[in-house]
């Protein structure tokens, strides 16, 4: 298995998709591995596809090269821009699940 660094990782969000949790090897001297709860993966999923959607934004913006859309082109940009935002509301309210739980384990202990 290939060691992925941070910079790495993130090329590859920026030229395909995103990385998921079994694609970074984990160093030999790190702590043992868990298992994801299902709320994680909620989470890591959520992130994939609004990083995925963001992608998809900048490249239909990235197409308009005067800045100013055809009026079919308007349409792509608008329906990119709330496909992004509804992509990053849902991960934001897994990742305020997560943090939620979180905390209540915290406060248990």
């Amino acid at each position: 298995m290939r060691k992925f660094t941070g910079l790495t990782c993130l090329l590859r969000v920026i030229d395909g998709s995103a990385p998921r949790f079994s694609d970074i090897f984990v160093d030999q001297n790190s702590p043992p591995l868990r298992i994801a709860t299902p709320l994680e993966i909620e989470v890591e999923e959520t992130r994939r596809r609004y990083l995925e959607a963001s992608r998809e934004f900048l490249q239909v913006t990235r197409d308009i090269p005067s800045g100013m859309p055809h009026p079919d082109g308007v349409q792509r940009v608008q329906r990119a821009s709330y496909q992004a935002r509804q992509a990053f509301d849902v991960y934001q309210r897994a990742l305020k699940k997560l943090i939620g739980q979180e905390d209540i384990a915290r406060s248990g202990e």
